[in-house]
């Protein structure tokens, strides 16, 4: 909404969609999203909590909303009964988009880390990749560091006063 208001600090959770966000299981956070009445329905069956999506509170994504704090407390009662795979398995088995939180080491070792090249090395030096990919343009896993200082400096000194006799 277009305002003269900064908006508020949200956390993990996105402001027009509940529950859409991070939520405590009994080991993790992990991310759950219920873009519609609908994947509200089917959650709250699979946590065996079908009056939550009857609550008047949490009937519209406009009440869910509204009432964010009230829907992350009573979903995060009944997550936290249980581990995180036990409840990523669930949720993703009934189309709920759901996914562990993860820390950087964990992010690291992920299949699609290696495959899209995000963990690279130059000269020698691990780092991130680069996240935009152009088909037809090279992503090697292995590059040439960054060059000592003056390594090219007598071929610039060349190549500007060149540019500035033109």
């Amino acid at each position: 909404m277009a305002t003269s208001n900064p908006p508020t600090r949200l956390g993990n959770r996105q402001p027009t969609m509940a529950p859409c966000g991070s939520s405590q299981t009994h080991d993790r956070h992990i991310a759950i999203c219920c873009g519609n009445d609908h994947l509200l329905s089917e959650l709250s069956q699979a946590m065996e909590k079908p009056e939550l999506a009857s609550d008047p509170r949490f009937a519209t994504n406009t009440e869910r909303t509204e009432n964010e704090t009230a829907l992350k407390k009573a979903l995060e009662k009944i997550l936290k009964t249980n581990n995180a795979p036990h409840w990523i398995e669930k949720i993703r088995n009934i189309g709920v988009p759901v996914a562990p939180l993860l820390n950087v080491a964990e992010a690291m070792t992920l299949p699609q880390t290696q495959a899209r090249t995000m963990l690279i090395e130059a000269g020698g030096i691990k780092m991130l990749g680069n996240p935009i990919k152009i088909s037809g343009y090279p992503d090697p896993a292995v590059r040439k560091g960054a060059p000592s200082l003056n390594e090219h400096g007598d071929r610039l000194r060349k190549e500007f006063a060149a540019k500035e006799r033109t």
